[in-house]
C-alpha cells in the first residue's frame, strides 16, 4: 500500500493560513513544523486503516519537482 503526500509546496503555504486544528479537533501541537503536520496526518490515516502499518509505504513529494516524481515512480 502506498500513501503519497503530493503538492507539498501548496500544503506548506496553506498550513500557514489554515491551521490543522481547524480540521482536526484532536490536533494539539503548537508552532509545529511541516514534518510534524505531515506525521500527524499520516498517523491519522494509519489509525483508520485495517492493514499492518509496516505494509504501508509513505512518500512526501512535490509534484512540481521532477526528481521527486521520478524517485516515486522508481521506488513504486
Amino acid at each position: 500500500i502506498i500513501l503519497v503526500f503530493s503538492m507539498l509546496d501548496l500544503f506548506k503555504h496553506i498550513r500557514k493560513i489554515i491551521p490543522l486544528s481547524s480540521h482536526f479537533k484532536d490536533y494539539s501541537l503548537k508552532n509545529s513544523n511541516l514534518l510534524e503536520d505531515l506525521e500527524f496526518i499520516k498517523n491519522k490515516y494509519l489509525s483508520l486503516n485495517k492493514y499492518i502499518a509496516e505494509r504501508i509505504r509513505t512518500y512526501y513529494i512535490c509534484t512540481l519537482v521532477t526528481e521527486d516524481v521520478e524517485r516515486l515512480m522508481e521506488e513504486v
